[in-house]
């Protein structure tokens, strides 16, 4: 185990826990990884600020192998499913002090990633855009390109102009 003050990083076989304020945030093993990567085509079409979005995924590939690399000012590690190294993600602070991810794609026939966050019972889901189905959107499945509801309803308004 490595800490960086209030970020934490434990290594098993295989695998680590990354916790950020005593609170668990990533957890990786082969039988239950935390990245996948994909390939999908998007139609994506467009009519006065009206989106519609269709999605066809092609695969989903979980990266079962996870090689935790120490760097001076964090962590690094390499995702991976057998010998092709898939996606990095580097585990930092930002300027304010607060936990830092970057996830980079490191296959581009590879356009969708998929990161599973640890998660509580009694954790809640809000934002994302804006939903107008739930206010927590916890265990539901929903866009996070979201369209305009309202253009062109004030007619006094530079929007609808």
């Amino acid at each position: 185990m490595r800490s960086l003050t209030d970020i934490e990083l434990h290594t098993v076989d295989g695998g680590f826990s990354l916790t950020y304020q005593q609170r668990l945030i990533l957890r990786h093993s082969a039988e239950a990884p935390c990245l996948w990567i994909g390939a999908g085509n998007a139609d994506i079409d467009m009519f006065r600020g009206n989106f519609s979005i269709k999605d066809r995924l092609n695969e989903k590939i979980a990266l079962n192998d996870a090689t935790v690399l120490e760097q001076a000012d964090g962590w690094s590690i390499r995702f991976s499913r057998g010998d092709a190294v898939h996606s990095t993600l580097r585990i930092t602070r930002d300027e304010q002090g607060r936990l830092a991810l970057a996830l980079q794609n490191d296959n581009h026939g590879h356009n969708r990633i998929w990161l599973r966050l640890a998660a509580q019972e009694q954790d809640h889901i809000y934002g994302c855009g804006e939903q107008f189905s739930y206010f927590n959107l916890r265990g539901k499945p929903f866009p996070l390109w979201t369209s305009e509801q309202g253009v062109g309803r004030n007619k006094h308004s530079y929007v609808t102009w």
